[in-house]
Formats: structure tokens, C-alpha cells, sequence
């Protein structure tokens, strides 16, 4: 019984949390006296899974009736109805008390953004909320969990600073961007196996989706999300601008893996096993390091040009 309880707390997505990585990287580029202090770094970590694991852990209650509605999820402990509410509330209260008793020894801003991860749940799960079954709005919360994981590991490493706005923001868009990417995804496998109807209700947001719409808002988010990502490397350092290509690539990869055929991209945290997906990342964040050393000054010529002025008389 106890794996079942376990198995809805979702561990093996903690994959996810490798969102923190920027957050911790950027901190220490962007902060002269930053330090690693292994401990802090140990205890973050811990409380971003305990805390998503309590998000999941009433995610997964709440959605076990529609679950039993999906051709793989109508496997899960809750779908079956063999998790009991007593005991899903016990264990959604410990993860929330380890989650926030971790982030009280980390900082204030890490807790707060740690109570905002939270907020964030149960808005999304929880009646009269339910944010998850309004059309556009379910992605839009949802994805907000990506900026909250970058301010987390930003936070880990700098106690009274906020990460710059247009990485925030570009984070949010990119989130989005995956998050509709899963549903569009879903909506093609549902179709393939010829259970619309099921996924309806699955997920009753669905009712208002359709493939072009999907595009549609695909298109919107990556040119929010890739927009925001050039104002931040140009204003940061000019080398940056190099890695616009990169996630150009990155963003069209997906879209490719998107469109495939029972694709991946319905389980995110399966999709460390796409090896082409694993070589653009770290293809990203070796170019990233690397520019961050490396001056290159013709770069820093042609930015930094100016719009000659004319005099109207």
C-alpha cells in the first residue's frame, strides 16, 4: 500500500527540477561574491521536491476520476480508487512542512517563491479553483512553475537578489511552450488510437483545443519566450547573442519531437532518453559557459554601434 502512496508523490519527475540548474549558474555569474555552500544547496533541492511532491501528490487525488478516462494514466493507485483521502492529506502535510522547514534555513526569498510553488497547486487542482480544466489559462499557471524553479536555484545562491525580469519571463513563455506542446501531443495520440471522446473526459479542457489552435498558441509562446531570452543575452553581455541559434534549434527540435507519432513529449520526464534533445542542451550550456569567459570583440563593436543623429532644420 505504501508504494501506491508513494507512486502518486511522482519522485521520478524530479528530473524536472534540473530547471533550478540556470537559476544556480546565473546567481554566480551575475554575483561577484556568491558562494556554493553545499548544505544550502542540499536543503534546496530537498524542499523543491518535497514541495512538488505535494503538489503531484493532490494533483494526482483529485484527477484520479478522470484519470481511469486515459489509455496509460487509468493504470495509476488513485484512477483505481485505492487512495484514501485521510492518508493523501497526511502525507500532502508532511511533504509541505519538510518543503517549507528546509526553505526557512535557505533564505526569504526562497521561501517565498517555495509558498508561491504552493499556491500555485492549489490553484491549479483544487475546486473552486481548478485552474487545470480552463482552457489556456491551465497552461498559463502551469508553466508558471518554471520561473518559480529558476528563482529557487537562483535564491539558493543569492539570499536578497531576483533573477532579471526578462528571464523570468522568457522562462514562464518556454514553460508554456512545453506545456502545450504535451497537450497537442495528447490531442494526436487520442486521435491515432480513435479515443477523442475519452480524452474529453480525461481533461474537459479539451472540448475548447484543436490541433491549429494548439499551433497556434505554440507560435505565440516561443515568440515570447525566444523575445524575452534575446533582450536578456544581449543586455547582459553581448557574446550572448551567439546562443540565439541554439534555442532557435532547441525550440524547433521539439516542436519536431512534438508532431511525432505517440510522442515523447506527453511523459517531460521521460524525455532526458531522447539523446539529440540531451546534446542541444548541454551543446546550450557549454556555449553559455564558454561565452561567459570568452571576449570576443567584434561582437561588442557591432552592438554597440550607434544611430547617427541628423539635425532637421
Amino acid at each position: 500500500m505504501i508504494k501506491h502512496y508513494l507512486s502518486i508523490a511522482r519522485f521520478d519527475h524530479a528530473i524536472k527540477h534540473v530547471f533550478m540548474l540556470p537559476g544556480i549558474l546565473l546567481s554566480i555569474l551575475f554575483n561577484e561574491q556568491a558562494s556554493i555552500i553545499l548544505s544550502k544547496l542540499s536543503l534546496g533541492i530537498v524542499s523543491a521536491i518535497m514541495i512538488a511532491s505535494a503538489n503531484y501528490t493532490i494533483n494526482e487525488y483529485l484527477d484520479g476520476p478522470f484519470d481511469k478516462y486515459h489509455p496509460k494514466k487509468k493504470a495509476r493507485p488513485a484512477a483505481k480508487g485505492l487512495i484514501k483521502k485521510p492518508l493523501m492529506i497526511t502525507q500532502y502535510s508532511i511533504f509541505i512542512l519538510v518543503g517549507l522547514m528546509a526553505a526557512l534555513f535557505i533564505g526569504k526569498i526562497f521561501l517565498i517563491s517555495s509558498i508561491i510553488f504552493l499556491s500555485a497547486g492549489i490553484l491549479y487542482n483544487v475546486k473552486p479553483f481548478r485552474i487545470k480544466d480552463i482552457p489556456y489559462f491551465d497552461v498559463i499557471l502551469e508553466s508558471f512553475n518554471n520561473p518559480i524553479r529558476l528563482m529557487l536555484g537562483w535564491s539558493i545562491i543569492s539570499e536578497n537578489t531576483i533573477a532579471p525580469l526578462s528571464l523570468l519571463i522568457s522562462y514562464w513563455f518556454g514553460g508554456a511552450f512545453l506545456m502545450t506542446a504535451k497537450r497537442l501531443a495528447e490531442l494526436r495520440y487520442m486521435k491515432e488510437i480513435d479515443m477523442l471522446e475519452n480524452l474529453i473526459e480525461y481533461r474537459p479542457n479539451f472540448k475548447k483545443y484543436n490541433e491549429n489552435a494548439l499551433l497556434i498558441a505554440l507560435f505565440v509562446y516561443a515568440i515570447f519566450s525566444s523575445f524575452n531570452a534575446g533582450v536578456f543575452l544581449i543586455k547582459y553581455r553581448y557574446e550572448y547573442i551567439l546562443l540565439y541559434p541554439l534555442i532557435v534549434l532547441l525550440f524547433t527540435y521539439y516542436l519536431s519531437l512534438t508532431l511525432q507519432s505517440n510522442s515523447i513529449v506527453q511523459a517531460p520526464e521521460k524525455l532526458f532518453k531522447d539523446s539529440r534533445l540531451v546534446m542541444i542542451l548541454v551543446l546550450l550550456i557549454v556555449s553559455f559557459i564558454g561565452l561567459s569567459i570568452l571576449d570576443i570583440n567584434f561582437i561588442n563593436t557591432i552592438l554597440d554601434l550607434k544611430i547617427p543623429q541628423f539635425n532637421v532644420h
